[in-house]
């Protein structure tokens, strides 16, 4: 199973907040995406190693908005820091969008988000 580490602090000025971080996914954990964005997708830089057919590939853009397939996908193997796998965040930009240039059969154009990117799991703060 994932191991979650819940890092509490106590500050005399802000009172205490608590923040969760993923440190390790194991073989059979399993990963759901959310997102509050019709056309938010996310695109892995290699492959995250889902089980299954209809799952996020590597450099593949993959839909999670309201439309899209969030999950949850099975893990098939283990990652930690050392071999941890990261992915962008950003939409999908349809050939009817002004800010798409259309074409002919062009599928969605991925728009990443500004920022590095997100992991699994994530980075120990």
């Amino acid at each position: 199973m994932a191991l979650i580490q819940y890092k509490l602090v106590l500050d005399k000025k802000d009172g205490y907040s608590v923040t969760r971080t993923v440190l390790e996914v194991d073989k059979g954990d399993r990963i759901q995406f959310k997102s509050n964005v019709p056309n938010a997708a996310i695109l892995y830089q290699k492959d995250p190693s889902f089980k299954g057919s209809k799952v996020p590939q590597a450099k593949v853009a993959f839909p999670v908005g309201n439309k899209g397939i969030k999950g949850p996908f099975t893990v098939t193997k283990t990652f930690t820091r050392a071999n941890r796998v990261m992915f962008k965040c950003g939409v999908l930009q349809s050939p009817q969008s002004p800010e798409y240039i259309s074409g002919a059969s062009k599928p969605p154009k991925f728009v990443p988000w500004p920022g590095k990117g997100q992991g699994t799991p994530d980075l120990d703060l």
